[in-house]
């Protein structure tokens, strides 16, 4: 017997209801009580969600159309890594992000190119990923250094962030925050050393974040274990985010 979540909910915030087709894909998921006659999923992949995808014959996700008017698309390499998006928003200019990996296939960088008119070099809001085998422990970004401290050296539940970084007069500072996650490691909160509040969400049943209060501005990329979130494109890679 598989094991599938069927519904989700707090006493407080009201219930998700899930249903899933024979071969145990999901079919819909609104918060409301669902019902049978549901069009079966082909090709074992969701094709209608929250707007409409398309994939690639390898089942690569290359195409989206949100109910916000945002359109991104994604294109791949050889080996099935995202290296690039193309992000169209309405009344907005295209924005384009690249990315790269290492030997092992762990995302080592992203950033966004240039668009015309912007004469620097290089790529803008630029990120490089360091790795412990298939741990990040670490983000070099404008705004600082963030290394990464886990609950177990197996374990992918965060426990820790420390963030080092240098103001305009050349100062040097640090800070250490603390993740608090949930009985499947999902961070709920994080406060800092003196236990003050400065970041909480809420999320529906699959690790997408449904809400988020950030009250101090920090930076908290984790969902599910294992999971990192792009603020580029709000998606979730996993593990080496490919």
């Amino acid at each position: 017997m598989l094991s599938k979540i069927n519904k989700r909910g707090k006493s407080d915030k009201g219930n998700e209801l899930f249903a899933f087709d024979p071969a145990n894909n999901i079919l819909s998921t609104n918060g409301q009580t669902v019902s049978d006659g549901f069009t079966p999923v082909t090709d074992n992949r969701l094709k209608t969600y929250n707007g409409i995808s398309y994939y690639d014959d390898l089942g690569n996700l290359i195409h989206r159309e949100l109910t916000d008017g945002e359109v991104p698309n994604y294109f791949y390499d050889l080996h099935d890594q995202l290296v690039k998006v193309e992000i169209f928003k309405p009344e907005q200019e295209k924005k384009t992000w690249a990315y790269n990996y290492d030997a092992l296939g762990r995302r080592v960088g992203k950033g966004r190119l240039k668009n015309k008119g912007e004469v620097s070099d290089g790529l803008e809001d630029k990120t490089d990923f360091t790795w412990d085998g298939s741990h990040l422990i670490q983000e070099t970004r404008s705004d600082g250094l963030y290394t990464y401290i886990y609950t177990d050296k197996d374990a992918y539940e965060p426990l820790a962030q420390i963030r080092n970084w240098t103001n305009e007069e050349g100062e040097s500072h640090q800070e250490t925050n603390y993740f608090h996650c949930d009985q499947i490691g999902i961070p709920h909160e994080m406060t800092d050393k003196g236990g003050k509040l400065l970041w909480f969400g809420d999320y529906y049943g699959w690790g997408k974040l449904k809400s988020e209060t950030n009250i101090a501005g920090v930076h908290q990329p984790f969902r599910l274990q294992n999971q990192y979130c792009n603020e580029e494109t709000s998606d979730r890679k996993i593990s080496s985010l490919s």
